[in-house]
């Protein structure tokens, strides 16, 4: 990605168990030098936080993959990489889940034609 360009999360849960998960919460802690411009649902925490907090509630057995769907404009400096990390976690006794994704950060990259004339 890069600079001042849209980034988009895209994040998948569901639940492969036999019963019902219930108290389930997802967290997303966001990388630096972004700003979220739109999130959908939305969470119960606020757009210019850091980490952000979907309350899922129940996730019924077997139940079909739902989806988060977060847009951010990238700032900051190039040459890096943004960290991004998901978690998921309900009642005490149920399995949580995590993921990571690492996005490069490069340069803006302008491609200009080459025009030959001969003389």
């Amino acid at each position: 990605v890069t600079i001042g360009r849209q980034l988009v999360y895209t994040l998948r849960y569901w639940n492969d168990g036999n019963q019902s998960a219930t108290g389930v919460f997802l967290t997303d802690t966001l990388p630096s030098g972004i700003t979220v411009t739109a999130a959908y649902p939305p969470p119960v925490t606020s757009l210019s936080s850091p980490r952000l907090v979907w309350n899922i509630g129940t996730v019924s057995a077997a139940s079909p993959a739902q989806t988060i769907v977060i847009t951010a404009t990238v700032g900051g400096a190039w040459n890096r990489t943004l960290h991004n990390v998901a978690d998921v976690a309900g009642q005490p006794g149920s399995y949580p889940d995590h993921a990571e994704r690492d996005t490069e950060v490069r340069p803006l990259m302008l491609y200009l034609p080459i025009i030959m004339r001969q003389y």
